[in-house]
Formats: structure tokens, C-alpha cells, sequence
């Protein structure tokens, strides 16, 4: 899925009540299929943080809660977090632990699970697969340290690299995932949370992202 995500500005009325509110509008678009959405948020942002590859933005807002914007591009808001990371993280657990509890002669299996997450630096997935007991280990690889940062400080769920199975690496996922393969280490469960692998501007035009 890539999304062109830009702050739009529907009229001049539009921009006059937001202003006068203390709001603005972050929005999401998905251009190849010609669907928008729009949150209105409250203005200044709790954080505001330009990193080495991106500006990244945690609102407060009336309905949703905490708003992550990565680039004035909505990521994911308190409210329906659940519904795109709990998919993300519960299904290919169980869909892993089901058929090795099937391949085996008793049903049941105690060995313990090791995953890898590459991305989702908001740590959201990382906070839902470790609510699984047999998972043992996971290392979680994210390129921009400073996502991390704000959301352990401005995200509910950002205590959950303190736990000890958590393993944070800070580093390109694509060149970990090479080096754990050549070093021969293997994982019962991946799950790829990285960001767009381009952006499609304005003008149609594609900007290729770290």
C-alpha cells in the first residue's frame, strides 16, 4: 500500500476556523484508488523532532488521542492502532502455532518462539507480540532511533522495550536481515512494519525513501 499523505486545504473558510481553534488537519490519501481521510488535531504538537531522515509529529486530538505523523503522514492514532497492528502481530503468531501444534504427535509444542519485526518503531506490534508467552526473543530492527524516542515518551504502549525479550537494534532492516542469513540465525515469525519503500509526490512524481 503507498500512500501520498499531504495536509490539505479544502477553502480559505476552512483554514480561518481551523486557525482560530488552535487545529489543523493531517491527512492520508491514497491516490491510486482516490480515497482521502482527514484528522483535525489540536494544535502545537506535544512533539515535534526532525531526525536524520524525517520529522516526526505527536498530536493530541478530541476523538482519536495521540496522533503519530511521520512527515505530515498519518501513522496511527491511539483509537485504531489495534485494528491494523493487532492483525499485524496476533495472526502470523497463531497462524505459526497452529500448524506446529498440528504437525506434532501430541498437539503441543514447548519450544519458544523467536521473531523478528523490522519497522513499526512506534512499538505497538512489539507491545502486542509480547503477549504471547511462547515467544522467547524478539528483536526488533528500526532505522530512525528517534521514533523510538518520542514514542517511548508520548505513546501508551512505549514501556514495551523494556522488556527483557525485547532485543532494540538501530540499523537498516534489509542489510540485518542479510546479515543474520549469512550468519546462519533463523526466526519462527517475521513481521515487516517498515515504512513505504517510496513517495509519490505532488506532480506524480516518485521520491525513493531511505
Amino acid at each position: 500500500l503507498i500512500l501520498s499523505c499531504t495536509q490539505q486545504h479544502a477553502s480559505a473558510s476552512d483554514d480561518t476556523s481551523l486557525a482560530a481553534s488552535s487545529r489543523k488537519k493531517v491527512d492520508e490519501e491514497e491516490d491510486e484508488i482516490g480515497y482521502i481521510q482527514s484528522l483535525i488535531v489540536n494544535t502545537p504538537a506535544v512533539a515535534s523532532v526532525e531526525s536524520s531522515y524525517q520529522e516526526i509529529e505527536v498530536y493530541d486530538s478530541d476523538h482519536f488521542g495521540k496522533v503519530f505523523v511521520l512527515d505530515d503522514c498519518l501513522q496511527l492514532t491511539e483509537r485504531d492502532a489495534p485494528h491494523y497492528n493487532e492483525m499485524l502481530a496476533h495472526v502470523p503468531v497463531m497462524e505459526y502455532l497452529g500448524r506446529r501444534s498440528s504437525t506434532t504427535s501430541s498437539g503441543t509444542n514447548d519450544d519458544k518462539l523467536k521473531v523478528l519485526v523490522v519497522g513499526g518503531g512506534d512499538g505497538y506490534v512489539v507491545s502486542e507480540l509480547l503477549k504471547h508467552p511462547q515467544i522467547e526473543s524478539i528483536d526488533h530492527v528500526e532505522l530512525d532511533e528517534e521514533v523510538i524516542n518520542v514514542s517511548k515518551e508520548h505513546l501508551p504502549w512505549g514501556d514495551a522495550w523494556k522488556d527483557e525479550k525485547v532485543n532494540l537494534i538501530i540499523g537498516d532492516g534489509a542489510a540485518y536481515v542479510k546479515q543474520q542469513a549469512d550468519k546462519g540465525e533463523s526466526y519462527h515469525v517475521i513481521v515487516q512494519d517498515a515504512s513505504d519503500p517510496f513517495w509519490i509526490d505532488e506532480d506524480g512524481g516518485v521520491t525513493t525513501l531511505p
